[in-house]
């Protein structure tokens, strides 16, 4: 397995040789957690920058569940813990793909993909959370179902224009959506201090 260790992060490059990712070149991996990453198509580089870095800085030192089930067993963190940044992780995603269009003109047609399926697996189950009810992850798989179904349905290569014309960002929006307000009853879980299984 080929990975890059910074300060803070490890990056797992064969994330950008699975089937459903779309194709990045990675110009340069400086030291600081911030990758320089552009697509094929325009601008989406620098959109998928700004988005990288906002996904980055939102308050936990990882990129992907990948990176967080590894830290279960690197770092002194409790696993429930782990679950619950995850699970709100998932929220913050789900909002986003609530956006349908929007989403894509924010993140860029590239990033669209790759932010989703840097939480979720390309291929196979989602890995289950002590912190997700059975609701929850029904919601998810449904997410992740019609994901890889856009993902397969569209080609490796394309525009914003070009994602928004298929019409999946719209048809992937009230999907998104179900499953963000059947997280959201139950709230989001705190950060840094573990909640009781009840909650």
């Amino acid at each position: 397995m080929t990975h890059l260790h910074t300060a803070h992060h490890t990056y797992d490059f064969r994330r950008f040789l699975f089937p459903r990712r779309r194709k990045i070149l990675i110009c340069r991996v400086p030291s600081s957690p911030r990758r320089q990453i552009f697509s094929a198509a325009g601008d989406d580089g620098l959109k998928g920058i700004r988005a990288l870095s906002q996904r980055l800085t939102i308050g936990v030192s990882c990129t992907s569940t990948t990176d967080m089930f590894q830290k279960r067993m690197t770092d002194a963190i409790a696993p429930r813990l782990l679950d619950q940044r995850i699970r709100n992780r998932f929220i913050e995603l789900f909002d986003v793909l609530s956006k349908g269009d929007e989403a894509v003109r924010d993140l860029g047609w590239a990033e669209y993909f790759n932010y989703f399926f840097d939480w979720f697996p390309d291929e196979g189950p989602i890995q289950l959370l002590s912190t997700m009810t059975d609701q929850e992850t029904e919601a998810a798989e449904r997410v992740l179902a019609a994901m890889r179904d856009a993902c397969d349905a569209t080609p490796r290569f394309m525009t914003d224009d070009d994602l928004i014309s298929t019409g999946w960002p719209k048809r992937i929006l009230p999907i998104a959506k179900q499953a963000a307000d059947i997280f959201l009853r139950r709230g989001r879980f705190d950060e840094d201090v573990v909640e009781p299984e009840s909650s």
